[in-house]
């Protein structure tokens, strides 16, 4: 499990409360609504941020091209070294902590079918990227629980989101207000690491309040227009 806060802290506070203040005014939302925006953004990429990257079809595409060529090394050694297990026991036995098999277990041309099978191989290969798709998607399920929006996404990754893995919670009003985003997937954290979830939430906040300043520029010429 993962948890994700997303709030105004002093520093930004003091930096951002004029700009929270103004949205508010401008458009007649809520610093609530400014916050809410934030940490839809932030599901959003920190789903993006569960190995590997991306979201997109051409992630998807990456996703199972990257998943069968590390599975097929260590299984393809496995094979030849006569190390017993299944195709998921020694390809999990070979990855490393970012969920990498070293290029140092090639077999150096040497092939032998058993005793895991390319059938094997091949379910289990599809069996880790459903995984990984159902862990990205439990962010989105996340994010869309803030305020009941949908957040855009690719087809591949909207079929697995509503796994129930992924869970918000509001605390607070105003400048004190936060949301908490939850991922419960349970390997999760042997596919996102600490500084992929910081990546993510900065990118958030600088996106955010770039949207919070945009809009208020915008409602200000339209209002100028109107006069």
């Amino acid at each position: 499990m993962i948890d994700v806060k997303l709030e105004i802290d002093r520093t930004t506070q003091r930096r951002m409360e004029e700009v929270l203040r103004n949205f508010a005014s401008a458009t007649g939302k809520t610093v609530e609504d400014g916050i809410n925006q934030i940490a839809r953004s932030a599901a959003k990429q920190l789903a993006i941020k569960v190995q590997p990257f991306g979201i997109n079809s051409k992630a998807k595409d990456l996703l199972h091209g990257l998943v069968a060529k590390q599975a097929h090394r260590a299984i393809s050694n496995a094979n030849v070294q006569g190390i017993e297990g299944t195709a998921a026991s020694v390809h999990t036995k070979a990855r490393d902590r970012r969920g990498r098999v070293s290029k140092d277990l090639a077999t150096q041309g040497k092939y032998k079918r058993s005793p895991i099978s390319f059938s094997e191989r091949n379910a289990h290969v599809d069996k880790q990227v459903k995984k990984i798709g159902q862990a990205k998607a439990a962010w989105i399920e996340a994010g869309e629980k803030v305020d009941g929006k949908k957040i855009t996404v690719q087809k591949w990754l909207r079929t697995h989101v509503g796994g129930g893995f992924g869970s918000a919670t509001k605390k607070d009003k105003g400048l004190n207000y936060s949301v908490e985003l939850e991922n419960s997937t349970p390997y999760i954290k042997s596919i996102q690491f600490t500084e992929d979830t910081q990546d993510a939430v900065t990118t958030a906040y600088v996106n955010g309040f770039k949207w919070m300043q945009t809009t208020i520029r915008k409602q200000i010429e339209k209002a100028n227009l109107e006069l």
